[in-house]
């Protein structure tokens, strides 16, 4: 059975990469799809290719990320939504695959693939020879599932796979979910700064099951331009570091706000919040960040979610993150 899916792309500032990404769409085997385009510029030949493919193109210049996605959302006739960012692209048979899956498994409400890995100029990054960006590729290797897995997040059991394989619900150009969810919490995804990535699978989360293949499906751009991603000490405090700081406010208002207390995953977001509040904490900008520090008890609970109540994991995790804390205070 085929599903109508509507493919949310969405550009700020950045055109570099877009005319890639709606070819990538254009291109696939599944033709049952629409296509909506939330941008905050105009740029004739990205316009004029979007025109040609009869897409839907909305001009938004939005103060938050997540009030652009949910003007594109508000336009989606599909089933299911596929999101797409501006710099990365999908392979062929995305489509095909997103759809399959939601005919297959009726009680999913989310599905997440995994990624290949592309550089700026969409060659496909070999970790032989690109020492570059081998450290970033190994560390999302290993917090992402390399088997199919389908977790319920009313399930602490299920949930606990996420502490330590929480790529499974990252990268919003990997994630697709049904529309019925998403939309109806467009309210509190319009108060969302930048973590569209981790409202997503928790909103999807109050609807039914996650599932995450290890099929590669999509093409994740590495540049500099990326806004999780530093290769120098500017990067890391003007956008790296901000954008931490932005997302820690957005943790709060999808454990608060957006989740049950049922839905496990309101933990895993909680988890991250606690990772972005360490890491301000034991940068060299910790001053500037002041009011969001981590406290000496959020450490414990940071550590309990990373060792899953191991009792000699826990005591090392919370010996190593308490020194490294108190060398980096004792250091400014």
């Amino acid at each position: 059975m085929s599903q109508l899916i509507s493919v949310v792309i969405t550009a700020y500032n950045r055109r570099s990469f877009l005319l890639n990404a709606l070819k990538s769409i254009a291109m696939q085997t599944f033709k049952n799809y629409e296509v909506i385009v939330a941008k905050n510029f105009y740029d004739k030949f990205i316009d004029d290719f979007i025109k040609r493919r009869r897409f839907k193109e909305i001009f938004i210049d939005a103060k938050y990320y997540g009030e652009q996605v949910a003007a594109a959302i508000e336009e989606a006739r599909g089933d299911i939504i596929s999101f797409l960012e501006d710099d990365d692209e999908f392979e062929q048979d995305k489509l095909y695959w997103v759809n399959d899956a939601f005919t297959r498994h009726k009680a999913i409400s989310f599905f997440h693939d995994t990624r290949k890995y592309i550089d700026r100029e969409g060659n496909m990054i070999s970790l032989i020879n690109d020492s570059k960006f081998r450290p970033l590729i190994l560390f999302l290797e290993k917090i992402t599932p390399h088997n199919d897995v389908i977790i319920n997040p009313k399930r602490m059991d299920h949930v606990k796979i996420l502490f330590k394989h929480y790529g499974a619900i990252s990268t919003v150009s990997l994630m697709s979910i049904k529309t019925e969810c998403v939309k109806a919490k467009l309210k509190y995804l319009r108060k969302i700064h930048i973590s569209v990535e981790t409202f997503i699978p928790a909103v999807a989360g109050e609807c039914g099951l996650l599932y995450h293949t290890s099929c590669r499906l999509t093409k994740y751009r590495i540049h500099d331009y990326n806004s999780s991603i530093a290769f120098n000490e500017v990067d890391e405090l003007r956008r790296v570091l901000f954008n931490l700081r932005r997302a820690i406010n957005d943790h709060e208002l999808i454990v608060n706000e957006v989740t049950s207390k049922n839905n496990y995953l309101r933990l895993v977001v909680r988890f991250l919040q606690l990772q972005a509040k360490y890491a301000l904490s034991t940068s060299k900008y910790r001053k500037i960040f002041n009011d969001v520090l981590i406290k000496p008890w959020e450490i414990y609970d940071l550590c309990r979610f990373e060792c899953y109540h191991n009792y000699y994991k826990l005591l090392w995790c919370l010996i190593k993150r308490l020194a490294r804390l108190m060398y980096v205070t004792t250091l400014r």
